[in-house]
């Protein structure tokens, strides 16, 4: 076996060892939150000793933060893979529009462990490193939904695209929390009701 081989295999060992704690951090995560964690339940979950936690991660914050930063990859490549399926412009833009929502209202649990952070009035930060990683994630999500506006109406005023995507995001935030919550119920609405009317008015202001 060649030395190139050999690293390729050895990659793929560790890739698939870091996929299996963080799927043990996560239930981890999910039962107790980010406070009541320890890495020491973690690698019981997981099975193995808490030093091979420590070769993979720093800390129970740098595990939380790679499976938000895995879980906003795999949002921005679902809402462009959906974006790929339309036929012409305006349906790309209500699909890659839309595709925050479709994404989390599959995925609560994934969605649970963004909102922990946001448990009380005041965010709560992972660290600069990882906050600047997480946001960097976040935003090729917005740059397409960013883009798909922009190939609709490709007159329009930056700052007027980035207002009407801020708006857009906050209200599926909003809608996605509520039905997490299930406020919306108290209200007889539903989320992805909500989050269509909501794209209908983004396309609308584009004038498109």
């Amino acid at each position: 076996m060649s030395a190139m081989r050999r690293a390729e295999r050895r990659a793929a060992i560790r890739g698939f060892r870091r996929a299996q704690l963080l799927e043990a951090a996560q239930g981890v995560f999910m039962e107790r939150g980010l406070d009541g964690a320890t890495m020491r339940a973690i690698a019981e979950t997981a099975g193995c000793a808490v030093g091979t936690l420590y070769l993979h991660f720093a800390d129970k914050e740098a595990m939380y933060a790679a499976l938000l930063e895995d879980s906003l990859d795999e949002l921005a490549a679902h809402v462009r893979a959906a974006g790929e399926t339309a036929t012409d412009p305006e349906q790309r833009a209500r699909t890659v529009l839309g595709g925050m929502y479709s994404y989390y209202a599959a995925r609560p649990d994934e969605l649970e462990l963004g909102l922990y952070l946001f448990g009380g009035a005041r965010r709560r930060g992972l660290g600069p490193e990882a906050d600047r990683r997480l946001n960097a994630g976040l935003g090729k999500t917005i740059d397409l939904k960013i883009g798909a506006l922009r190939a609709i109406a490709p007159g329009l005023d930056d700052g007027h695209v980035r207002a009407i995507v801020a708006g857009l995001l906050s209200e599926t935030v909003g809608a996605l929390i509520l039905q997490a919550t299930g406020r919306l119920r108290l209200l007889g609405a539903d989320a992805g009701t909500i989050v269509a009317r909501s794209v209908d008015q983004a396309i609308a202001e584009t004038g498109a």
